[in-house]
């Protein structure tokens, strides 16, 4: 287990917050530690697939249930490409995340970290890909 620093700055006034580039590091650390990522649908999970970590989405709400509010994010057409990742899985209810989590658990010792990475298209950015003028 680790416990790790807090580096974000935040101003609420402004309605803003931004993650230290000492804490960019940290996360991406974490994430290529970590067994599996659960969360509900994010940019974690991308980041985490390309922390050659699999990711289990959640998409049930607090009683167990499906929910229509985490679908629009699980279904959505930037999520299309992503979910269909073998190393990408959404547990709509309480059972079948209980079902499938010792599964899931073990999945990235049963892959290489290439392999999770690989099962998504990404093209990285390099500053050669991307011409301002």
């Amino acid at each position: 287990m680790y416990v790790t620093g807090h580096y974000w700055e935040r101003d609420v006034s402004k309605e803003w917050s931004i993650q230290e580039l000492q804490g960019e590091r940290e996360w991406k650390w974490i994430l290529s530690k970590a067994v599996l990522c659960m969360n509900i649908p994010s940019m974690a999970g991308y980041e985490s697939i390309l922390s050659g970590t699999p990711v289990l989405n959640i998409g049930f709400d607090v009683e167990g249930n499906p929910s229509a509010q985490l679908k629009q994010f699980t279904e959505a057409p930037f999520m299309r490409s992503f979910n269909q990742s073998q190393f990408i899985a959404v547990c709509n209810s309480r059972s079948e995340l209980q079902r499938i989590l010792p599964e899931w658990l073990r999945s990235k010792k049963n892959a290489d970290a290439q392999s999770i990475r690989n099962s998504i298209a990404f093209t990285p950015f390099t500053p050669a890909s991307f011409d301002l003028n």
